[in-house]
């Protein structure tokens, strides 16, 4: 199959590149052995010999490119049948490993890819490296466990996966004067950590799902607006794509404004209920003096 063939009268011609010595001599049999044909000559190269031997699949903007090196052209044929779309710049090369150990790591590492919406697999001999980012949630939990999953005979020299990219992207803190509540994204398992040691006396909890695509400075922000938020009596604290916003009932007209000084300087807007004035009692009769009934009524101020 990697062998080309010209006539010259009844001579037959075999040229290009072949993987090893016993296949040229295996080609030239063959030939020979046609009806008709004189002779045979071979202008054959031999394939070059690579360690560690290649193999690499990027994929970027939707697409793959495949290059480094393949042992035969079957093994090559078997390869662009998983990406048939893929742009093929590999080339034939000797050294490697086994075809069959060869075909099950590219093969590993194609799969690995495929979990992914941008990203690279490389093989060195049968050292695996994967990068790149998850293109879904559950893509992310197979390929952060993928080495229990590894063939026989394949290493894992290195594995660096980020989350799959979400838009928008949103954390979101609820306080209601006693503990704290998560929801959203976080773009690492430590985030959600952080947050908890930022209100040690203060339970909090909740669900983030891991994820990419934040602003930046996100986690230095969240910290901020989660202490701001801690300020008030309880409110809500949140963060969609670029803006940040909070809510709540300060205590105090001085806590009001140092809470939305503070969420200024973060690039945030804050919606604030009035704050706390003081109780007062008002008692209501009959005019008959039969009845009385008590009442509890709280102010607070307006504009301040």
């Amino acid at each position: 199959s990697w062998a080309q063939i010209s006539l010259e009268g009844r001579t037959v011609v075999l040229t290009g590149a072949a993987d090893s010595p016993r296949s040229i001599d295996e080609a030239v049999a063959l030939v020979a052995e046609v009806r008709g044909v004189s002779s045979v000559e071979a202008d054959v190269s031999l394939a070059e010999t690579v360690h560690p031997y290649p193999f690499e699949a990027v994929l970027l903007d939707g697409k793959i490119t495949l290059s480094g090196g393949y042992p035969d052209e079957i093994s090559h044929q078997a390869i662009l049948a998983e990406v048939p779309d893929a742009n093929d710049e590999l080339r034939l090369l000797s050294g490697g490993p086994d075809t069959a150990s060869f075909l099950s790591a590219a093969d590993f590492g194609l799969s690995a890819l495929d979990k992914m919406d941008e990203g690279s697999i490389r093989l060195a001999d049968l050292s695996l490296s994967i990068s790149g980012r998850a293109a879904s949630s559950p893509s992310f939990d197979a390929l952060t466990t993928i080495e229990q999953s590894l063939p026989p005979g394949l290493k894992l020299a290195e594995l660096t996966i980020t989350p799959p990219l979400v838009d928008p992207y949103v954390w979101t803190a609820t306080f209601d004067g006693k503990t704290v509540g998560l929801s959203g994204n976080a773009p690492n398992a430590e985030f959600a950590q952080r947050l908890a040691a930022a209100s040690p006396s203060i339970p909090v909890s909740g669900n983030l799902v891991l994820a990419s695509g934040e602003m930046e400075g996100f986690e230095d922000k969240a910290l901020a607006l989660l202490k701001t938020l801690l300020l008030l009596e309880a409110g809500e604290a949140s963060i969609s794509g670029p803006t940040i916003t909070l809510s709540g009932a300060p205590p105090s007209a001085e806590v009001a404004s140092q809470v939305t000084a503070a969420v200024a300087d973060l690039g945030g807007t804050v919606d604030l209920q009035p704050p706390l004035v003081g109780t007062f009692t008002l008692t209501a009769a009959t005019r008959a003096g039969k009845a009385t009934r008590s009442s509890v009524a709280v102010f607070r101020e307006v504009g301040k």
